[in-house]
């Protein structure tokens, strides 16, 4: 069967809570922090960083289209599941569910499944990290810290941390961790207080949350280079006329851009507060110039166009 490259759907999820609610898993992100964006909180490297969880979780994020590791690591996981079953002669239910803490409402998780009073959680390893997986209990980092958030997030004191590296399925055990738990708590507890504040700020002050998210894009050592660029998803369309309440931001950008040089690092901050303002839509008009976006997916770019009068 060849590989579909289209977006695949996302797949629904029943909250443990009370049994009835369902949601995709971006909007999952948007109500609490996952296992998988643990590490980033902590500062352990990952493929995430810190920024990612906050767009993430301000529902602006670029969404990605599934790779074909992303599908592949899907497609494997009903076979890991029985693989585990056959080794510890125990099934693995619950596959695929998400669990939300009911002490720590912002910490919840999407787990591979449950063999009993064991979590278990199913990974492919890809040939460049396969080092990261020893005989001695060895286990990429952020993978230990997602199964210890779950062990949190379920009251659960025992997961499973299985792989599957080339044709070899191992299974390492992770034991719970009081001090990494609470290290975990404190962490993803500051982040999410420092999302709703984001949040809060994105709905009064709109120029006051793009600086803010400037600053965090600046500041995250993951994220460098990578800046708000990866936040905006695609768009096709015609350029239309800049709202009237963006007006006085787009001139300022304007006015930036003829003065350069001079104020480089002003430029900076006001572009990322129009690309915020800007968010999906193709591009602006405005007196003295336009601004768009060009470009496809991860090679899409921003770009500032300036009238003769407003060159430099």
């Amino acid at each position: 069967m060849a590989y579909n490259r289209a977006r695949r759907k996302e797949s629904r999820y029943i909250l443990q809570e009370d049994g009835k609610e369902t949601m995709t898993i971006r909007e999952t992100h948007q109500t609490g922090i996952g296992g998988s964006q643990a590490a980033a909180l902590l500062g352990v490297p990952s493929f995430l960083s810190r920024f990612d969880v906050y767009v993430s979780a301000l529902g602006i994020a670029y969404e990605q289209a599934e790779t074909f590791p992303m599908w592949l690591g899907k497609a494997l996981e009903p076979i890991m599941a029985e693989a585990y079953h056959r080794r510890s002669g125990i099934l693995v239910t619950d596959r695929g569910t998400l669990h939300r803490s009911k002490k720590f409402h912002w910490m919840l998780g999407h787990v591979d499944g449950l063999a009993g009073e064991i979590g278990v959680e199913l990974k492919v390893a890809g040939f460049h990290n396969w080092r990261e997986w020893g005989e001695e209990g060895q286990v990429p980092q952020a993978y230990y810290l997602q199964c210890q958030h779950y062990m949190v997030v379920t009251g659960l004191r025992a997961w499973d941390l299985c792989v599957l590296l080339g044709t070899e399925f191992k299974v390492y055990p992770v034991k719970y961790d009081e001090e990494i738990a609470q290290a975990l708590i404190l962490a993803e507890s500051k982040a999410w207080g420092e999302i709703e504040a984001l949040r809060a700020l994105r709905k009064t002050d709109d120029q006051a949350f793009a600086a803010r998210m400037s600053g965090l894009a600046r500041t995250d050592e993951a994220g460098k280079g990578q800046m708000l660029g990866r936040v905006w998803p695609q768009t096709r369309g015609l350029m239309e006329p800049c709202p009237t309440e963006h007006l006085g931001l787009c001139a300022r950008l304007r006015d930036t851009c003829a003065n350069l040089r001079a104020e480089q690092g002003n430029f900076d901050v006001v572009k990322n507060e129009v690309k915020l303002a800007l968010g999906e839509k193709p591009g602006w008009g405005f007196a003295g110039g336009r601004v768009r976006w060009v470009g496809k997916d991860g090679a899409r770019k921003f770009f500032v166009d300036l009238d003769e009068d407003f060159k430099t």
